[in-house]
């Protein structure tokens, strides 16, 4: 469900066609539901730890096979990258509070069998969010002379992105820099997404494809081997628990595992969506007509402002909200 809700703002926000947008959304829900979703989750085995990505650990001797400890990767990687696919084809802090849930809930438990790790899940969590808020307010500081408050709360949700993944295998220190990273892949990704000429415009696409891909990357480089022991079933010649470590503690073949598994995220996501949003645009048109995308999509597509007209323009009064021709208007794009 997560994975396909959050590709929603890449798309259904700006570009989706009024007459067909209600049933187009509907048809790519059920496809992200039903079909990339659960194709992706079989192979990456992110619940269940039996598909073929879970086994290049013991198959090919790849750390302990490709590790998403609660969805860097499965959720919003290919979340985002579906929901690139769609911008192309087509022309915060609340958040923290379900982070906790999302992260120190993927131990499914809180005492006994290792389940006391949730604890320095949770404090890593909120540090990685911190340090993706900081990074990104210093690095904006420092390229336009003023902080930019979307861009910081971009950060924050990219360092909250990039710790879903490594959140219980790293040290709350190391969640630090990891969402200090994050935040950083977010500013950049933001640049790079204008250079191409994707329409992005709340930078979905950046938060959680780019954060999210350093997020199983960060596995790969940081996992220090204090928790995570046998994952996905590995063992060491000798019968005892392989370790989850990374490059810096030398499991050279878990960050190749990582590796695999990003490609594998970005591929599936983007290349099904791809080819899903084409077929769809093929057969009907599904972006919205330029004069609605510039006036504001309210009233062409569901009836209804979301928001006062003079909130954005201060000439509108009471007089205007009379009359037949209050329901043709439209708010501009700026109150968006």
């Amino acid at each position: 469900m997560r994975a396909a809700t959050l590709s929603a703002p890449c798309i259904f926000g700006l570009r989706w066609r009024a007459v067909v947008r209600l049933i187009s959304s509907i048809e790519y829900s059920i496809q992200n539901y039903g079909f990339s979703f659960p194709a992706l989750n079989a192979p990456t085995a992110v619940l269940c730890r039996c598909g073929w990505l879970s086994q290049l650990g013991k198959n090919f001797g790849l750390g302990v096979g490709y590790v998403d400890f609660a969805g860097s990767g499965v959720v919003h990687t290919v979340g985002r990258f579906c929901g690139m696919a769609g911008a192309i084809v087509l022309g915060v802090f609340i958040l923290a509070l379900g982070w906790f849930g999302f992260n120190s809930g993927s131990t499914f438990g809180a005492a006994g069998g290792g389940s006391l790790r949730i604890g320095v899940i949770a404090v890593t969590t909120m540090m990685a969010s911190a340090g993706g808020a900081f990074a990104t307010m210093m690095y904006m500081y420092l390229r336009e002379g003023k902080p930019d408050p979307s861009m910081v709360a971009n950060g924050f949700l990219a360092g909250l992105v990039a710790i879903t993944a490594p959140s219980a295998f790293v040290s709350p220190s190391v969640g630090v820099l990891i969402g200090a990273i994050g935040g950083l892949v977010v500013c950049w990704a933001v640049s790079f997404l204008d250079l191409i000429r994707v329409d992005d415009p709340v930078g979905a696409v950046a938060v959680h494809g780019g954060a999210g891909v350093w997020g199983v990357l960060s596995v790969g480089i940081f996992a220090d081997g204090t928790y995570g022991a046998g994952w996905n079933g590995t063992t060491l010649p000798n019968g005892a628990m392989k370790p989850l470590i990374g490059l810096l503690y030398g499991g050279t073949g878990q960050f190749y595992a990582q590796l695999i598994g990003a490609v594998t995220a970005i591929a599936w996501g983007f290349g099904a969506s791809f080819v899903f949003f084409k077929i769809q645009n093929a057969i009907k048109s599904i972006r919205s007509n330029r004069e609605d995308e510039i006036g504001g999509l309210d009233i062409p597509n569901m009836g209804i402002i979301a928001y006062p007209p003079e909130i954005d323009n201060p000439d509108f009064t009471d007089e205007d909200y009379e009359g037949d021709d209050y329901e043709t208007q439209s708010v501009p794009a700026a109150a968006y």
